[in-house]
């Protein structure tokens, strides 16, 4: 599938018209060098820049932007509770930068264990599946060629 058809496929399937926000992130990610847990919040705010605020560092400190909201899914039970998502968050990094090589690639076995636990944090108050999506392409190496993200909670 070519970048053009995936953005838009993405973005149609995850009921937005951000196709601008989320080609940025898609070039954001495409070359990015920087922690896992930047580029996540980099992505976040990248896709839904309204909604997640930017993330900055201030000498050794980070702010994220995660969620501080309760969410629920469309089909099934809620997100973690926005208490944990801070640390639910440094403990999949944690396990993220374990397994990701220095180009933010893994089997698609351990990305796909990896994108399904991020969205059962659901880190962001919007733009969760997108920022999965691209993330998921980065650690299997499709970024050329990126493919939809599947689903992870039963059929469509």
């Amino acid at each position: 599938m070519n970048i053009e058809q995936y953005i838009r496929s993405e973005c149609d399937r995850q009921y937005t018209k951000n196709y601008e926000a989320m080609k940025d992130a898609f070039d954001l990610a495409n070359g990015y060098f920087g922690s896992v847990e930047s580029l996540v919040c980099a992505l976040g705010h990248k896709v839904e820049p309204e909604k997640n605020p930017r993330c900055w560092r201030i000498g050794t400190g980070f702010s994220h932007n995660y969620r501080t909201s309760h969410v629920g899914f469309m089909f099934g039970p809620s997100a973690c509770p926005t208490g944990e998502v801070p640390l639910r968050m440094e403990r999949w990094n944690e396990f993220a930068e374990s397994i990701l090589d220095r180009n933010y690639e893994c089997s698609v076995e351990d990305a796909d264990s990896l994108i399904k636990t991020l969205l059962d944090i659901h880190p962001f108050v919007d733009g969760n599946g997108r920022v999965a999506s691209i993330l998921r392409n980065l650690m299997i190496g499709s970024m050329d060629d990126p493919q939809p993200l599947p689903y992870y909670y039963g059929n469509a």
